[in-house]
Formats: structure tokens, C-alpha cells, sequence
């Protein structure tokens, strides 16, 4: 049997039974530089760190990100990871990890593809806002 376990746009179901745009809320990553794209690839792996340590737990990763091409790479929380494939332009993926740490990982990036991490949340799945 087949299981989806990376998504591109998630919905959550509220307590009055709407589905609705899903976001994340807990930790995120720390801000980035004025007018800098955010975390790039350094010898195929860019490490992007939060503003708190998940301890070890399923969580709901997202991930904001920018490629000049689609592309596959790896996911990292602690002990948790998952491939995930990341399309051309401006994109989104969100994931379940079980691990914990203090940052998460973007590793086996094509070297040849220029990727760009923008944003990253490790918490709990609620509506978008």
C-alpha cells in the first residue's frame, strides 16, 4: 500500500467540519537577513536553525523554499527523515517527522540546482490564518 507522506497544500479540518488551509505553529526558524534569500547549500546540505529544541516527537515539519529547478533532498529533524521532491519556482512542503533537535536539514541537494530555504516551522498542524 502506497502512503503520501510529504504535502504541497494541506488542509486541516476544523471543530465545525470546514476544511481549511493548514499551517504550522511552534517553532520556526530564525529570521533571516534583510534582502538575503535565507539558507543556501554548502557541500549539499543547508542547516537551518530554530528559535527552540524540539524534543523527540512526530511533528509537522514545513518547509518554504525557492529552486531554480525541481529537485529532490532530504529532510532532516534528529533521527527523523524523509525525500521529498521540491518543484521549480516558489514552494512549500510539509511532512511528519518523529525526531527532535534544534535545527533542521536539507541534505543530498543537487549540487547543480540552486535552492534556496526560506522559512521552516516544527510544531503542530492548526487553520492558516
Amino acid at each position: 500500500m502506497y502512503t503520501l507522506k510529504s504535502y504541497t497544500n494541506p488542509y486541516f479540518l476544523t471543530a465545525d467540519g470546514h476544511f481549511v488551509p493548514m499551517s504550522v505553529t511552534g517553532m520556526t526558524s530564525l529570521p533571516r537577513l534583510q534582502g538575503e534569500c535565507g539558507w543556501t547549500a554548502t557541500a549539499g546540505q543547508i542547516t537551518v536553525p530554530l528559535t527552540g529544541s524540539a524534543y523527540f516527537w512526530t511533528w509537522t515539519v514545513r518547509l518554504g523554499y525557492l529552486t531554480d529547478r525541481a529537485t529532490q533532498a532530504t529532510i532532516v529533524l534528529g533521527s527523523g527523515r524523509h525525500r521529498v521532491s521540491l518543484q521549480k519556482g516558489l514552494g512549500e512542503v510539509y511532512l511528519p517527522l518523529r525526531g527532535g533537535a534544534g535545527e533542521v536539514l536539507l541534505e543530498d541537494v543537487n549540487p547543480e540546482a540552486h535552492v534556496c530555504v526560506g522559512d521552516v516551522q516544527v510544531g503542530t498542524p492548526v487553520a492558516r490564518k
